[in-house]
């Protein structure tokens, strides 16, 4: 007897392109990119074809920040030669190299679906860079977002009202930002001294795992055939958005997981506020219905009723003890 499928094929998978601009950028595509090599490498199903339709891109004009892992893309755009007399700013020369190279940027990005920009605009510098390439990303006609570091604690009241700006600048080339405050992710110095080498670990991981989120639901809602739309739904006027982690073990690791996540003190908002929610469960293969559904529940009992809320799950190929809950949240209030 042949094979019966009725006509069903595989939805089209989304192309999505994700690029790091400025050191911590980099970083993070670096880590992204090795990490989604070996989990395609280790699974044989839908998830391996959606995670060979992910390009990491690097976009810098120094070599030294090009020692890249395998199946990343190096845009290096040389500086070299565009030094005018006089000029010893390397900013204005760096600039410039990104201007004269749009068209390569826009050439690296054809043909994308979505384009997830990560970049640190504490550096005022890497600003200018990160809004080029979003307006690039925006002028291919593509889902464009970001995960973006601001609001450093060790900045003036009118350094953070710079940063407010850049913000909104942004948000006219992309359709959402998720910003990460660096006032959270480590705490004020004259509290407790950490290394500067935790704090440049600390920032990548944390956009890691923002794309992350997005990447494992596309994989979790591929055969639905839903993911494209879904992802068009939550960002797609986005506008400014946060994000949230929990983890939880034990009887109730669901619960947990999920108020941890939705009290995050990355949210800095109020989720009344927000006008969709990504929520996405990850865990093991032990991992139930029954306790998704119960972490779920948890995200709408705190937002606001009109709120769009999508749940994704994430599941490993082997037994975990914890829950892990990740959300982001839109057009959440960012004066708070």
């Amino acid at each position: 007897m042949g094979n019966i499928n009725n006509g069903w094929e595989p939805p089209p998978y989304p192309i999505i392109k994700i690029v790091g601009v400025g050191r911590h950028g980099i970083e993070s595509i670096i880590s992204l990119g090795n990490a989604h090599k070996n989990q395609a490498d280790r699974r044989h199903d839908c998830s391996q074809t959606v995670l060979a339709s992910i390009a990491h891109i690097t976009v810098s004009t120094s070599e030294q920040t090009h020692s890249m892992g395998t199946g990343i893309t190096e845009l290096l755009l040389q500086a070299n030669g565009l030094q005018k007399p006089g000029e010893n700013d390397s900013f204005e020369l760096n600039l410039r190299a990104y201007q004269l190279n749009r068209e390569r940027i826009a050439d690296t990005f054809e043909g994308a679906h979505l384009i997830i920009i990560v970049a640190d605009i504490d550096c005022h510098r890497t600003f200018d860079m990160t809004q080029l390439v979003a307006e690039v990303a925006h002028q291919t006609g593509a889902l464009a977002a970001a995960f973006i570091v601001g609001s450093c604690p060790s900045k003036s009241q009118e350094d953070s009202g710079i940063i407010d700006h850049e913000i909104e600048v942004l948000l006219k080339s992309l359709n959402s930002v998720v910003v990460i405050p660096s006032d959270v992710l480590f705490p004020v110095f004259s509290e407790k001294e950490i290394r500067a080498i935790e704090v440049n670990k600390c920032i990548p991981e944390v956009f890691q795992q923002g794309v992350r989120d997005i990447t494992d639901f596309i994989k979790a809602t591929f055969l639905l055939g839903t993911a494209l739309g879904d992802l068009k739904l939550i960002l797609s006027e986005g506008g400014f958005s946060r994000m949230g982690i929990g983890i939880g073990v034990g009887v109730d690791r669901a619960q947990i997981a999920a108020r941890m996540a939705l009290s995050s003190p990355l949210l800095k908002g109020n989720l009344q506020d927000a006008q969709s929610i990504l929520f996405l469960v990850s865990g093991g293969n032990n991992l139930g219905i029954s306790e998704i559904t119960r972490a779920a529940s948890q995200a709408e009992e705190i937002v606001g009723p009109n709120a769009n809320i999508l749940v994704g799950s994430s599941i490993e190929g082997f037994v975990r003890d914890d829950i892990q809950v990740s959300i982001i949240a839109t057009h959440i209030s960012k004066n708070v």
